[in-house]
């Protein structure tokens, strides 16, 4: 790779440019000082990405060079959640429902106890039914029907769901540009706690995903071909390198401002500070 980088006539300050890998790593992979790199997988991750960046086949390198790199250890794999499920009503119409059907029943056995008290006790010395004293007072002096009082529970049920579904009403998130450095662009992400990534290629560009910043954790890093769609999604800020022009970039359905080669693309989730 150093007799690569020499024809090339690349500086190693100029490979750290492009590869957002520290000088001082890169200088350590040429010379196969791999003790000086950050793990045995991150070591293995700077050289496939030197590799490329030199437009080399990094396969070809790893295959090359196997029995000398240090073995990864497997990563764990951090799993995303794919989307924000609306909460259920059901539990709650349900619950509504057997009140309403409790109360109607109350009301209909009072009315049954009445009317069999009358009769088996029959008419009064002054030949007039006493009634009893209502139980609720919903329903004294009133010629309310139990129809109406059913018609009017069901209505503040549709009202009440309509207010519930309301409130879950999620803003439309946004995509805004804070920042552009030369070729390192900053976006900040605000209404949404999740980021969705969407690059379509229209030719061969190498790509890499790192969690949080320009040196944190590599999440992804591929080199797709023409008419190749990729897609991601994280909750944590993102930084993303696309080795040259030849690609799209969409943040949350949000295309952002054309490609430069060798773009540099910081994304921010508002509220969100680790990475």
């Amino acid at each position: 790779m150093k007799k690569t980088r020499l024809e090339q006539q690349y500086t190693l300050d100029q490979m750290e440019e492009i590869t957002k890998i520290r000088k001082s790593y890169l200088q350590a992979i040429e010379e196969g000082k791999y003790n000086i790199l950050p793990g045995n997988f991150y070591a293995r991750a700077f050289i496939k990405s030197y590799a490329e960046a030199l437009g080399l086949d990094s396969n070809h390198v790893m295959e090359l060079y196997k029995n000398v790199l240090p073995q990864a250890y497997a990563q764990p794999t951090n799993a995303t959640s794919t989307g924000r499920r609306k909460k259920a009503l059901n539990v709650d119409k349900v619950a509504k429902w057997v009140s309403l059907l409790l109360f109607i029943s109350f009301f209909i056995l009072i009315v049954v106890v009445i009317y069999l008290f009358v009769l088996l006790n029959g008419e009064s010395d002054d030949h007039s039914i006493q009634m009893p004293e209502p139980v609720t007072g919903r329903f004294a002096d009133s010629d309310e029907s139990v129809e109406t009082v059913f018609n009017d529970a069901e209505e503040n049920n549709v009202q009440e769901e309509l207010a519930e579904e309301q409130a879950e009403e999620v803003v439309a998130s946004t995509v805004t540009l804070v920042e552009q450095v030369n070729n390192v662009y900053t976006y900040e992400v605000a209404n949404t706690d999740q980021i969705n990534i969407k690059i379509e290629y229209t030719g061969r560009c190498w790509t890499q995903i790192r969690k949080g910043d320009a040196y944190g954790e590599v999440l992804d890093e591929i080199t797709p071909q023409q008419d190749d769609t990729y897609t991601f999604e994280s909750q944590n800020n993102v930084w993303i390198s696309l080795g040259n022009s030849n690609a799209k970039l969409y943040i949350n359905d949000v295309e952002l401002e054309g490609t430069d080669v060798g773009m540099r693309v910081q994304i921010n989730v508002a509220g969100v500070n680790s990475i």
